[in-house]
């Protein structure tokens, strides 16, 4: 049963690990629709007539704020756990995981000059660091 629960909770670290890029874009993209969103509620402001409409944008605003806020606390999350790994497994997590890249685990072997058995043994104890640290 414990062991069920270690391999969940890795599993949920693994997929917080695949999505942190495509995280990062649309913490990018919510900034961009927020300076519009901020711009047209300033538009507004200057006529009585857009008042049900700058309520429309400013509920938008205030939404996109906190969806904003709420995905950089996951990536700063993210970003302290990456720190505490060490060189190889942050290696191992980027070009497996985070930014994969095809054929990583020959080029991990190659690069750490390392056997396959041995980057998945890095990997894992890189699971598992990182679960500690994200869960």
């Amino acid at each position: 049963m414990k062991e069920s629960v270690e391999k969940t909770r890795r599993a949920g670290v693994e997929q917080k690990l695949r999505t942190y890029v495509r995280t990062k874009e649309a913490v990018a993209i919510m900034e961009d629709k927020l300076a519009r969103l901020k711009t047209a509620e300033m538009a507004c402001r200057s006529g009585t007539a857009c008042a049900r409409e700058r309520t429309k944008i400013r509920e938008e605003r205030e939404r996109m704020e906190v969806l904003i806020g709420l995905n950089r606390i996951e990536m700063d999350t993210i970003e302290k756990a990456l720190e505490r790994l060490n060189k190889n497994e942050r290696l191992i997590v980027d070009a497996m995981l985070i930014a994969p890249v095809p054929d990583a685990l020959d080029m991990l072997c190659e690069t750490m000059n390392v056997e396959t058995a041995t980057v998945y043994r890095r990997r894992r104890s890189a699971l598992e660091k990182l679960t500690a640290y994200l869960q």
